[in-house]
C-alpha cells in the first residue's frame, strides 16, 4: 500500500504512540494511583487474607435480595492496611484457587501487596501480549504489529484491567498458552492449562467448545474436567471443605443464575431488564420466566451458530483456519458471560488482530474495519434505558461493545467461509 520508508515512519510512529499510552495510562495513572481504585484487587486481597487467618475467602459475603455484598469489620480493613470504604457489591465470587494462589501477598500490607501486585500484572500483561504475537507469527517490523501493541498499550480494557487490579491478563494468556501447546501436540498439558484458567475465572471452560472439535485426542474433555476436579479439591482442603461446598450450592449457582443476569450487560441478557421493569403490563414472576426463557434461547442460539462456524473451520486444514476458529470461541464465550463489563474485551485481542492479519480485504477495507471495532470495543456504555426506556434495541446504546462482538463474530464466520472455498 505505501512504500517501505512510509511504512518504516508509520510503524516507529505507532511504536511511539504506544509507549506515551502505556507511560501515561499505566505507570503514572496505575502504578502510583492512590489505592482505593483497585476494587477487584481488594476484594482478592480480603479473600487471600481470610484464607491466611485459618477461614474461608467467601466468610465475608453475605447475599440479601439478590445481591451479593462484601461484609467486612472495620478491625479487619484497619490490620490489613486498608484506609478506605470497601463498596458492599465488590464481593469475592472466584472459585477459591485465586485467593490461595495470592495468600503470599497479605505477608505485606495492602499498599505494598498493591505494588507488588500491579508489577505481577504488568508480567502477566507482557505474557499476554507475546503469545498473541507468537500464536499470529507477528513479524517484529510489520505494521499491523505495531498497531497490536498499540491496541494493547492504548485500550480501555487493558486500562481497566490494570486500574481494577483485575486477573484478567493471567487468564487471557492461558487461554492463548492452552492453544499453543494443543497445536505443538501436547493435549494433557493443553487441557491442565485450560482447567487450571477455569479454576480462577470460570468463563474459560466455555472454550471447551473449540478443543471438543479440534483436539487431536477426544480424551481432552475427560483430561480437563479431571485436572479441573482436582485443582478444586485441593483448593478445598486448604479453605476447608464446608467451605467449598458452600460455594459450589450456594453462592456459584447465585452467581450464576438470577443475579447477574438483572445486570443485562451482554448478549445473553438481553431481555431481562426489560421483562422485569415492566411489571405492570405482567407479573413479576411471569415476566422472570419470560426472561429465562429468552435467556436459553439466546445461549442455544449462539452455541448452535458458533458450532456451525467450528465445523466449517475445521474443513479448512490450514493453521490459520484453527486461529479463526479459536478466535469465533473467545468472541462465543465474551457473548455467553451473563456480566460483561468492558475489561473483559481484552479476549477479543485475537480475534480481532487475527481477522485483520488473515482477511482477504483491501488494506484501505481493512484499516476501515479495524477503527470501527476498535471504538466499539473500546466504548463505555451507558444508561440509555433512563431516555428511552426499555426497548429491545437500547441495549446496544447501554453496551456498544456488544454490537462490535456481533460484527467481529459475523466477519470471523465470513473469512472462515473465504478460506473454505
Amino acid at each position: 500500500m505505501f512504500n517501505k520508508k512510509v511504512n518504516r515512519f508509520f510503524y516507529y510512529f505507532f511504536i511511539l504512540l504506544a509507549v506515551i499510552l502505556f507511560s501515561e495510562k499505566f505507570i503514572f495513572k496505575t502504578l502510583l494511583l492512590k489505592n482505593n481504585g483497585y476494587i477487584d484487587f481488594t476484594s482478592y486481597y480480603i479473600a487471600a487474607d481470610a484464607v491466611k487467618q485459618g477461614g474461608s475467602p467467601y466468610d465475608s459475603i453475605d447475599i440479601k435480595d439478590n445481591h451479593i455484598m462484601n461484609v467486612v469489620k472495620p478491625g479487619d480493613l484497619k490490620r490489613m492496611g486498608i484506609s478506605f470504604p470497601v463498596p458492599e457489591k465488590y464481593a469475592y465470587t472466584y472459585p477459591p484457587l485465586l485467593s490461595l494462589l495470592l495468600v503470599p501477598l497479605t505477608l505485606f500490607k495492602y499498599s505494598i501487596a498493591l505494588m507488588l501486585w500491579n508489577i505481577i500484572n504488568l508480567l502477566f500483561f507482557v505474557l499476554a501480549v507475546y503469545f498473541t504475537l507468537k500464536i499470529l507469527s507477528g513479524r517484529p517490523m510489520h505494521m499491523i504489529t505495531a498497531l497490536t501493541l498499540l491496541l494493547f498499550f492504548g485500550s480501555m480494557p487493558s486500562y481497566e484491567t490494570f486500574s481494577l487490579g483485575q486477573v484478567n491478563f493471567l487468564v487471557y494468556a492461558l487461554c492463548l498458552l492452552a492453544f499453543a501447546l494443543e497445536e505443538r501436540g501436547n493435549g494433557k498439558l493443553s487441557a491442565f492449562t485450560l482447567a487450571f484458567a477455569s479454576i480462577i475465572k470460570i468463563t474459560p471452560a466455555v472454550l471447551l467448545l473449540y478443543f471438543l472439535f479440534f483436539a487431536k485426542k477426544k480424551r481432552y474433555i475427560l483430561y480437563f474436567f479431571a485436572f479441573g476436579a482436582g485443582l478444586l479439591l485441593l483448593s478445598g482442603v486448604f479453605i476447608g471443605l464446608p467451605s467449598l461446598y458452600h460455594y459450589l450450592t450456594y453462592i456459584f449457582p447465585k452467581l450464576a443464575g438470577s443475579y447477574l443476569l438483572d445486570n443485562n450487560k451482554a448478549l445473553i441478557s438481553l431481555f431481562s431488564r426489560i421483562f422485569l421493569e415492566n411489571p405492570m403490563v405482567i407479573p413479576l414472576v411471569i415476566s422472570r420466566t419470560a426472561s429465562n426463557i429468552m435467556t436459553v434461547i439466546i445461549a442455544a442460539g449462539l452455541i448452535t451458530i458458533t458450532g456451525v462456524v467450528l465445523v466449517r473451520a475445521k474443513k479448512v486444514l490450514s493453521y490459520e483456519s484453527r486461529v479463526l476458529a479459536f478466535s469465533t470461541s473467545l468472541v462465543f464465550m465474551l457473548l455467553l458471560q451473563t456480566l460483561l463489563e468492558i475489561h473483559h474485551l481484552i479476549f477479543a485481542f485475537l480475534p480481532l488482530l487475527a481477522l485483520i492479519y488473515y482477511s482477504k480485504y483491501k488494506p484501505g477495507i481493512k484499516a476501515i474495519i479495524f477503527i470501527i471495532l476498535v471504538m466499539l470495543l473500546n466504548t463505555r456504555g451507558w444508561n440509555a434505558m433512563t431516555y428511552f426506556g426499555s426497548s429491545w434495541w437500547v441495549i446496544l446504546l447501554t453496551a456498544p461493545q456488544i454490537l462490535g462482538l456481533v460484527l467481529l463474530l459475523i466477519l470471523l464466520y465470513r473469512e472462515i467461509n473465504i478460506q473454505r472455498a
